[in-house]
């Protein structure tokens, strides 16, 4: 019978979650920056507008409640309390209901776009960006995606088991991967490519005119657009391939 209950009361919390997705959401006047930082699993989506909008949706109250979304030196930051980080850790409400009941989605529109970092099983999603530069770093878990991007320079750093993905088009690529991280960037066409990647990690380019690549440690590098020019280096079972 206690085994029944249980699974009924489940049931019942998974049911009254799955129809009352995002029921919360919370507007923040924060203006004045050109760079996100998203942490703690946090999820972002970042899109160009004219005007400054920053909006978080949630299904549970105390996570909009916990979460703190700052303004400093031009960079968004994004985190959770750690007081709410330590309940949640520590099995609070059946660690939120496994943690998909914290679940925090933060919509943010800018004028402009110069860098995003993620980390900590944070998720950003950066779609239709037009930058001069841009600068992404992803670290300890945390997830980045670029779609349909025209970007000048862009430098790409993934570290820690993170993942970093990109598509559309670029002139100038320095992308660098290690410790078990990927960076996928082979949608990502560019004109001149550097790339490094090293102790595990996984990185695929794009380049069309040159490429400067090096493969360390068990990194492995993946190139296609049959770039003219070459400058390859390999070491400590590292492996550069072209896949043309």
């Amino acid at each position: 019978m206690r085994h029944t209950t249980a699974i009924a009361l489940a049931a019942t919390a998974g049911l009254l979650l799955s129809t009352t997705a995002f029921a919360q959401s919370k507007d923040f006047d924060l203006t004045g920056f050109d760079r996100v930082d998203i942490a703690t699993g946090l999820d972002a989506r970042v899109a160009l507008g004219q005007d400054f909008s920053v909006n978080a949706q949630s299904r549970s109250q105390d996570a909009l409640d916990n979460l703190r979304l700052t303004v400093e030196d031009g960079v968004l930051r994004a985190r959770f309390e750690q007081s709410f980080l330590d309940f949640i850790i520590s099995g609070g409400l059946v660690g939120m209901l496994l943690n998909s009941g914290n679940a925090v989605t933060i919509d943010i529109t800018l004028p402009a776009l110069a860098g995003a970092s993620a980390s900590s099983g944070a998720d950003v999603e950066l779609t239709g960006i037009t930058a001069g530069e841009l600068d992404l770093d992803a670290s300890s878990g945390a997830d980045i995606s670029v779609t349909d991007a025209a970007l000048g320079a862009v430098t790409i750093a993934s570290s820690s088991g993170a993942d970093i993905e990109l598509s559309g088009t670029a002139e100038t690529v320095d992308a660098d991967a290690s410790s078990g991280a990927g960076i996928d960037a082979e949608d990502l066409v560019a004109e001149t490519v550097t790339a490094a990647a090293s102790s595990g990690a996984s990185l695929s380019v794009h380049a069309t005119a040159s490429l400067r690549a090096e493969a360390s440690s068990g990194g492995d590098i993946d190139v296609s657009g049959n770039p003219a020019s070459r400058d390859v280096d390999e070491s400590s079972g590292g492996d550069v391939h072209f896949d043309d």
